[in-house]
Parts: structure tokens; C-alpha cells; sequence
């Protein structure tokens, strides 16, 4: 018996699905996202770089309605996750990544630190719908890259 080991094939969208033909109402899953109108009252414990990080968060949500009541626990975490990543991330800048005690040289327990603190924010960046995997579920799409125009299209059939 062959086992599959890993996730299988991509989903696809349902813009894709209408193209080829294949698309049926009734089996797509709609995220449900019940928006706020009013930004999420930031708690008063946040630090002012956790701050910084929630004013650009709730920037960034708010108007593609992103924002719930429910979310509020999470993004505080993300804030706080987020600005400790950066402040371990600029002391490792300053000091290295490397710590010499009694002569012999280690890597510093700071890269730990980062490596956990870089993966909660990713973890909550993620339930808050801020990575491209996460948008796509949502049926958000992505934002649109302009593509360079080719001269010899106009020549094709």
C-alpha cells in the first residue's frame, strides 16, 4: 500500500475554476469575516514600538475589512511578537551572532530568540490573514504586479 505524504495538489481559485468550466456554487467554502467599522481599541500595556506595529497592522486590514472584534487578542500578540523580533534582531546587528565565554566561541541564545519570536509573528500574521496563503483562502487575491509589456504580442495570432 503506497501512503501520500504531503498536502496534494494546490487548490484552486475560484476565478480559475469559472474559466475551465468546473466551477459549482455549492462546493466552494466562503470565509467568514464579519468586519469592524472602527479601528480595535489598542490595549494601554503596549510598548511604543507595539504600537508603531499596531497603528501599520490595523492600516494594512482595515480597508480590505480584515478587521474583527476577535481579532483584537491576536493582533496584540502579533504587535508584541513582531517588535521583539526587531529589537533581538538589532541587538544580534550589534553584538553578532556569536558569544566567546572562557575562550571558547558559541552561537549567542539570541538567534533562538529570534527564530521564535520571527515564527509566532508569521503564526499570527497568518490568523490575521496577512500571508499569501491566507489570501488566497480568503479569496482575496493577490495584489496585482505589473507585468512588462512585450512589443511582439500584436505579432502573434
Amino acid at each position: 500500500m503506497i501512503t501520500k505524504i504531503g498536502a496534494g495538489r494546490p487548490k484552486k481559485s475560484a476565478k480559475l475554476k469559472q474559466l475551465q468550466g468546473t466551477f459549482r456554487a455549492g462546493r466552494e467554502v466562503q470565509a467568514v469575516v464579519n468586519p469592524i467599522s472602527v479601528a480595535p481599541i489598542m490595549p494601554e500595556w503596549l510598548t511604543v514600538e507595539q504600537r508603531e506595529v499596531w497603528h501599520d497592522t490595523v492600516a494594512l486590514l482595515m480597508p480590505l475589512g480584515m478587521l474583527c472584534a476577535e481579532h483584537e487578542a491576536i493582533l496584540s500578540l502579533y504587535c508584541v511578537a513582531r517588535s521583539l523580533h526587531t529589537a533581538i534582531t538589532a541587538v544580534i546587528a550589534r553584538e553578532g551572532v556569536t558569544v566567546t565565554v572562557a575562550g571558547v566561541t558559541a552561537p549567542s541564545a539570541l538567534l533562538a530568540a529570534q527564530s521564535k519570536a520571527g515564527k509566532d509573528a508569521w503564526l499570527y500574521a497568518t490568523h490575521l490573514g496577512m500571508t499569501p496563503l491566507m489570501r488566497a483562502k480568503l479569496n482575496l487575491g493577490a495584489t496585482p504586479i505589473a507585468k512588462p509589456v512585450n512589443p511582439f504580442m500584436d505579432l502573434c495570432l
